[in-house]
């Protein structure tokens, strides 16, 4: 079921036949303009009384009107109050967000319609207290309208919509270079309160097909993996519940009024870091989307990255010397991928114009031995150490920068290897190196490349075990 999951979201999200468009309107945050409210036959309080949700009994925007539990009440609206006070406790009480600004009578409303296809719902601002709002959601999220369906649709909607309320206690009205901010924290919330909603991976491709853009220049829905990654890598909470992170970033962009700075501010002050580096990391680990069906490996910071396709880069072959250039700035990274049709060696150096700019590098190397992947970062203007790469091997270089600048790196190939019996570290020498190495591998701490296994193979059986390393010794010792 997993596997059809994947593939089916695979077609649907990353085929050039599909697309968001007809969906491009999620959600709106950006509206400045005061709406009047919808006129609708009847209310019902939510079960604790801080959501009042208005509907009609008849017509196209009332709801199913299937009342199993005979209260009265449509169990529709009912799930809708559950789910809007679940959301409140979890943002305010539990993870300590400021509370939604309230209207003049101080009960929060939600307003069910039949809305248009693909337009999940609406966050507006109240016409009379400032930073007040209200939510319009959809009757029913019917099949064929929408990208997931149904009442847990609903129940992330509502989620989405009313961080959007929480958002407007920090900030009224976001400016038009925040708004992938504000939509990136509501979208990251929705799976954080209904994580089996899913909704969200639908929204990635306009950033996984195009991931060297700014992150300011992101519709924010795409993103909302960023807030997976900052709270369990960063904030290191595996539980999304107790991570601070996210609240500590609005807290600043609510002095500050500037979202990316604020993000920076944060990564720099409270957990020794700074966008760039983060940035770069959270990019890097998505080249490993897919790979993994399970979160014991090293490149996953959310188990939802098995559900997807790695983001997407130009692929070019890599059989001889080559050199690249790539353009980075404050806010984003740049990408270059190889494939390795032979097996070989590289040796890389990288510099930056203009010569006093910063960046930070990372080497992705994705192998048909999924033990022989690993994610490196490499030394700023300086010599990358010899690495070794299998037939079939994918190579991502990734650099993010701190202004506007250009990388270059010169990449040295060789397809002759010099192989050593017993070097299994090839640093040209045989040592007790090489035997913790084979200890290692033996005892499935590591994994070898072609390369290293042929060099580890001295009595040539086919294993590289005790035996080898017997040999190891006696090479050493001799």
């Amino acid at each position: 079921m997993k596997l059809l999951f994947k593939v089916i979201l695979s077609v649907l999200c990353f085929s050039p036949s599909y697309s968001l468009e007809s969906h491009i309107e999620k959600c709106s945050i950006f509206n400045n303009d005061l709406r009047s409210r919808p006129d609708t036959d009847t209310t019902a309080p939510s079960p604790s009384g801080y959501f009042l949700i208005h509907y009609d009994t008849t017509g196209e925007h009332a709801p199913s009107q299937s009342n199993l539990d005979g209260n009265s009440i449509p169990d529709y609206i009912d799930e809708v109050g559950i789910i809007a006070d679940s959301s409140r406790y979890v943002l305010v009480n539990m993870m300590g967000f400021l509370s939604e600004i309230p209207d003049s009578d101080g009960v929060y409303d939600i307003y069910i319609q039949d809305r248009a296809s693909g337009y999940y719902g609406v966050n507006y601002q109240d016409d009379i207290v400032p930073g007040a709002s209200y939510i319009i959601i959809d009757n029913a999220y019917e099949p064929g309208e929408f990208l997931t369906t149904g009442v847990n649709t609903m129940r992330l909607t509502v989620a989405h919509e009313f961080f959007h309320a929480i958002q407007r206690s920090y900030r009224t009205v976001p400016s038009s270079s925040d708004t992938y901010f504000w939509e990136m924290s509501s979208t990251w919330i929705e799976d954080v309160i209904v994580p089996d909603g899913d909704d969200y991976l639908y929204w990635v491709s306009p950033f996984f097909n195009s991931p060297d853009q700014k992150i300011s220049d992101t519709d924010g829905y795409s993103i909302a993996l960023f807030g997976h990654y900052l709270s369990s890598i960063i904030d290191n909470s595996p539980n999304q519940f107790n991570s601070n992170i996210l609240r500590e970033m609005w807290n600043k962009y609510s002095d500050t009024g500037n979202s990316f700075y604020s993000i920076d501010h944060i990564l720099s002050t409270n957990y020794n870091t700074d966008f760039s580096t983060v940035w770069l990391d959270f990019l890097s680990r998505n080249h490993f989307n897919g790979l993994y069906n399970n979160d014991n490996n090293d490149f996953y910071y959310y188990l939802d990255q098995q559900h997807l396709s790695p983001i997407s880069t130009s692929v070019n072959f890599l059989d001889e010397d080559t050199s690249i250039e790539l353009i980075v700035s404050e806010q984003s990274a740049a990408f270059k991928t190889f494939y390795v049709n032979d097996g070989g060696a590289i040796s890389l150096s990288d510099s930056i114009i203009p010569s006093s700019s910063s960046y930070n590098g990372t080497l992705s190397i994705i192998s048909n031995n999924l033990n022989l992947n690993s994610l490196r970062f490499i030394p700023i203007g300086s010599s990358q150490s010899i690495t070794y790469l299998d037939q079939g091997t994918y190579i991502h270089f990734s650099y993010s920068g701190y202004g506007d600048a250009i990388v270059n790196v010169n990449i040295d190939f060789e397809s002759e290897i010099n192989i050593i019996n017993g070097d299994l570290n090839f640093d040209q020498s045989v040592n007790v190196q090489d035997i913790i190495l084979m200890v290692e591998f033996i005892l499935n701490d590591t994994a070898f490349n072609q390369f290293q296994f042929e060099a580890g193979d001295i009595n040539l059986d086919d294993y590289c075990n005790i035996f080898d390393i017997i040999m190891i010794l006696d090479i050493i010792l001799n």
